[in-house]
């Protein structure tokens, strides 16, 4: 009986160790199991490890092709069909071989339909691939806003006294510092000009010969004084006739002439091409003398001193006689608002909606301001006597202020508001600026 007692508690004590050593079998089981996972799939594992390897491969490939298609854009080599290839056929090549995804084509590309801005390049792995550098035209469109700042200018501008104007009681316009600024053209020398988006708060005021003559240098001068900005590289001039002129459309292919081009006075004279003979009544502003009201109407665009006229008496600041005819060519057009407003042409602009009045936006309609162009012009509007002045606009309307008459001694004056422009290296733009968010183009500090 004693030894069977003892043959069980053998029994029992054997089948204990066999549990023990299973658990530990176990144990050791799941530690080698998470070992093996944690060497696959961990941090610095086989399996992240080859799937990190496979991008890397992925990207070096598209490098690759990158640089490839670069060499041969260099070096003029051509497809088989013999077109060079675009960047977009080299994309859509790397994506048949499952280099790139339609994803990582849109950031690169941009994508409107799925509001996605063109990066020009992609991340793959731990390569940042540039397949185009960034343009400014692909990013800067006609009327974005720009945080542009001229540099601070507390001493009202001292040349709008009688002297220089012809009008003698304004003497106190300064710098408004508050006014913001539009994109108008990005140029192809790598500068950008910028219009500010209304009108001056104060008035520049002209009258007679002196307001015609000096009219064009003083704006320019006022405009450069006031809205540069020496830190951006930035000159200022005011806006003139030319600006608006540039971004009117054709409107007779055969010629080639704009809407403007068109335009007859109550003489006959036609724009730029019809002159008008006065025996008598032979009056003129000397800087009319200099250029027939042709070539210089906004010249200079950068004023120098010397073009800044002052006179002595006032019979030679109302005007000379010629003892030959005054011969005047028509060099002053009138355009409602409505016939402005359809004659532009179409903007690169944000809004696909205002592409076809983006321009007459900028330059034209500004409510009921008035603001002058730094512009002379000459009108042979009677048969007895020609008007000299300076450009304008108002309510959309493109016109001209009556300054002197060389039919008469009296004379007319005007105050209008300014529209300065600046231009400024394009690279001054941070064309890392989340436009959509911030709602205007930083600059680069």
């Amino acid at each position: 009986m004693k030894s069977i007692t003892k043959l069980r508690k053998k029994e029992i004590t054997n089948k204990g160790i066999t549990l023990i050593a299973l658990v530990i079998t176990i144990i050791v089981l799941l530690i080698l199991a998470g070992i093996s996972i944690a060497t696959l799939t961990g941090e610095n594992g086989i399996l992240t490890s080859t799937n990190d390897a496979k991008i890397e491969t992925r990207g070096a490939s598209v490098e690759e092709a990158r640089n490839l298609w670069k060499i041969n854009q260099e070096t003029d080599n051509y497809t088989e069909s013999g077109t060079a290839q675009t960047l977009e056929e080299l994309i859509d090549d790397l994506i048949n071989q499952n280099l790139l995804t339609e994803d990582e084509k849109d950031q690169i590309l941009g994508n409107t339909s799925k509001g996605i801005e063109a990066t020009g390049q992609v991340t793959i792995g731990s390569r940042t691939i540039v397949f185009k550098e960034k343009n400014i035209v692909d990013y800067v469109k006609i009327g974005d806003y720009v945080d542009y700042y001229p540099d601070k200018i507390t001493i009202p501008y001292d040349k709008l006294g009688d002297t220089y104007t012809g009008y003698a009681n304004v003497t106190d316009i300064g710098q408004d510092s508050d006014l913001q600024w539009r994109v108008l053209n990005i140029n192809s020398n790598d500068t950008i000009d910028l219009i500010c988006a209304s009108p001056t708060s104060k008035r520049v005021y002209f009258q007679g010969a002196r307001g015609y003559n000096n009219g064009v240098a003083i704006l320019n001068d006022y405009c450069k004084m006031m809205y540069s900005n020496a830190s951006k590289r930035a000159v200022a001039r005011s806006l003139n006739i030319e600006d608006i002129q540039d971004k009117m459309k054709v409107i007779e292919e055969k010629t080639g002439k704009k809407e403007y081009e068109c335009y007859t006075g109550e003489t006959g004279t036609v724009y730029k091409t019809g002159t008008y003979s006065y025996p008598s009544n032979k009056w003129y502003p000397l800087k009319w003398k200099e250029d027939n009201g042709i070539v210089g109407e906004s010249e200079p665009k950068n004023p120098i001193s010397s073009d800044i006229v002052s006179y002595v008496s006032e019979d030679n600041a109302k005007a000379q006689e010629t003892s030959e005819n005054l011969t005047v060519t028509q060099t002053y057009w009138n355009l409602a608002a409505s016939t402005m407003n359809s004659n532009f042409e179409t903007a690169e602009a944000r809004d696909a909606n205002k592409k076809d009045s983006m321009y007459y936006e900028l330059l034209c309609n500004n409510g009921s301001s008035y603001y002058w162009l730094a512009s002379r012009c000459v009108n042979p509007y009677y048969s007895f006597g020609a008007i000299f002045g300076l450009r304008f606009v108002s309510d959309g309307n493109v016109d001209g202020n009556e300054m002197s008459y060389s039919y008469s001694s009296s004379t007319r004056g005007a105050g209008y508001f300014v529209r300065p422009i600046v231009s400024l290296p394009s690279n001054v733009i941070d064309l890392n600026t989340n436009y959509k968010t911030v709602g205007k183009w930083n600059l680069n500090s």
